[in-house]
């Protein structure tokens, strides 16, 4: 909760510097939000990824209430954003790695703590519990697979 606390108050405080006339500033601390949600995306828990997620899209949805009216500043002139801060907003929007790996660490985890609670819990398990738990570990693993396919069509060859 106090990750996307934090997210929440950079979301606020980039926005109220673009308000403020300060879009400079403003793309500083959305690199912070985007540096903040890819940190959380690097914690080794399911509900990390969650979180990831919604700080990702409140980056994305910051972006672009500041962006319908965002000054970029002229060569020499201090008033408006840098294009090289501009340039770097666009690059984490374009960059959906932190993403793809939280996914992938998702599917894996619960992959394995299924995998273990069957081991544990069910080791008599029937033939159709076996089977249906070896359709589920199948399903994990096209999920994972499927992560790194950029259209849908390579996602069902």
């Amino acid at each position: 909760a106090n990750l996307r606390s934090l997210a929440n108050i950079l979301s606020d405080a980039a926005l109220y510097a673009h308000f403020q006339g300060r879009d400079q500033d403003a793309l500083e601390l959305l690199d912070d939000l985007d540096y903040l949600s890819r940190a959380i995306a690097a914690r080794p828990f399911l509900i990390s990824k969650l979180v990831t997620v919604g700080v990702t899209a409140l980056h994305a949805n910051t972006v672009q209430l500041i962006a319908t009216d965002l000054k970029v500043a002229a060569d020499g002139d201090q008033q408006g954003a840098s294009r090289e801060s501009l340039k770097q907003v666009i690059a984490s929007l374009l960059d959906d790695s932190n993403l793809k790996q939280a996914y992938q660490q998702a599917i894996f985890e619960e992959r394995t703590y299924l995998i273990e609670w069957v081991r544990r819990d069910v080791p008599m398990a029937t033939a159709i519990a076996r089977d249906s738990f070896s359709k589920t570990i199948e399903s994990y693993d096209a999920m994972a697979a499927a992560i790194d396919k950029p259209t849908w069509e390579e996602i069902e060859q």
